[in-house]
């Protein structure tokens, strides 16, 4: 633990840290304040908040990655109240030389008392550092950041890895952001072959009209997470190249969206009506004739229903040709045969029979009649499918 400290002056032992801020809160936007220049005398590394001869290299802080402006940890108030403990050092920085500002932090005090020191961790790890997950967006994005602070993919790595006993795991994030854990599932998934699947919950929180997110075009935070997942699934199998075809195609960089709303199906208005007020009924009772919302499709019922039977969405959903008529196979073994096409006749329920559902479930409104749909009964209970209506 002692051997960070390997600095001394007659304070006692003591190690350098960064004055400029490196994680949260960092920009100067955010904390206008913490930004001013510091001067140093370049022969002592020394430094003062006043330019002059002595001191007249300034030194401001910037984020080096990015080039944003950035803040320092302490005030104004705090750099002239502990000044001594304040140095500059020369370093090295994209291959130049170059100045920064460092803190002594002592192990202990002219008194022998020895401070209390945080344990060293693996979250001190330098592949913990935020920053990194910011350079990380920005190479996903075509060094664009559409999203602040994002988390290390290392770090959600880390955490998977310590609380996933098995490979094929399910890793939920409900607080997602720019899908930082799906990337990270789908990286370790490439590392070790494992088969995890995510769920990203987020909500389509606007973003800010005067934020790079909003001019690069993306309207909420949930549109920052589906492109990230895209991205860096791409990017995955393209780092992936020495991989055999069959390993490509085990790793699934694939993923579903789906948006949280009301039912598809219309609901009944119960409102009571008056004598006078029978149009309004007649109204209602029209409306109810077709019972599926006029601006949702066909996937979205097919979601729905999945969810009202109890099926899990990641289950395939194959489109087939019946007759001219499209139905939809769910799961590899066609659990369940869903129909919303109109006009469903006895020849094409026979041949639906034929991919052996548990369930065949059709909508009342492709049956031209009640006859029609008594023979679709009675033809699935001849091959032992049950029949459900919506």
């Amino acid at each position: 633990m002692t051997n960070e400290y390997k600095y001394e002056d007659e304070c006692g032992k003591y190690r350098l840290l960064g004055l400029r801020q490196r994680g949260g809160f960092w920009r100067r936007s955010e904390r206008p304040l913490l930004y001013y220049p510091i001067y140093v005398n370049t022969t002592n590394g020394e430094v003062s908040l006043v330019e002059n001869e002595q001191y007249n290299y300034k030194v401001l802080p910037y984020q080096p990655t990015t080039g944003e402006d950035g803040t320092w940890r302490w005030s104004k108030g705090k750099f002239i109240n502990e000044r001594e403990k304040v140095l500059a050092k020369q370093i090295k920085r994209n291959g130049n030389d170059d100045w920064d500002i460092f803190t002594k932090d002592y192990l202990g005090n002219t008194l022998g008392e020895v401070r209390k020191t945080k344990v060293k961790s693996m979250w001190d790890d330098k592949d913990m550092n935020y920053q990194n997950g910011t350079t990380e967006v920005k190479n996903i994005f075509n060094n664009n950041i559409p999203f602040n602070f994002p988390k290390p993919v290392e770090l959600i790595k880390k955490i998977v890895s310590m609380v996933g006993i098995d490979y094929d795991d399910i890793i939920l994030d409900f607080f997602s952001g720019s899908a930082t854990t799906a990337h990270a599932v789908m990286q370790l998934n490439a590392e070790d072959g494992g088969n995890r699947q995510f769920i990203m919950v987020q909500l389509p929180e606007v973003c800010d009209e005067k934020s790079e997110a909003y001019k690069a075009g993306y309207k909420n935070i949930c549109e920052i997470g589906k492109e990230r997942i895209r991205r860096a699934g791409k990017k995955i199998l393209e780092e992936n190249n020495q991989m055999t075809l069959e390993d490509k195609e085990q790793l699934d960089i694939g993923f579903k969206v789906f948006k949280l709303d009301s039912s598809n199906l219309k609901t009944w208005d119960n409102t009571p009506v008056t004598v006078e007020q029978m149009d309004l009924l007649y109204e209602r009772m029209n409306n109810m004739i077709h019972r599926v919302k006029p601006d949702r499709s066909d996937l979205d019922m097919v979601s729905e229903i999945m969810l009202k039977l109890g099926v899990p969405l990641t289950y395939s959903v194959t489109p087939v040709d019946i007759n001219g008529k499209t139905a939809y196979s769910i799961g590899d073994d066609c659990l369940l045969l869903i129909c919303l096409a109109p006009d469903v006749q006895p020849e094409d329920v026979e041949q639906m029979a034929e991919y052996a559902p548990a369930k065949l479930i059709i909508s009342r409104e492709s049956f031209v009649d009640d006859t029609a749909m008594a023979n679709a009964h009675y033809i699935l209970k001849d091959h032992g499918v049950e029949l459900k209506l919506v």
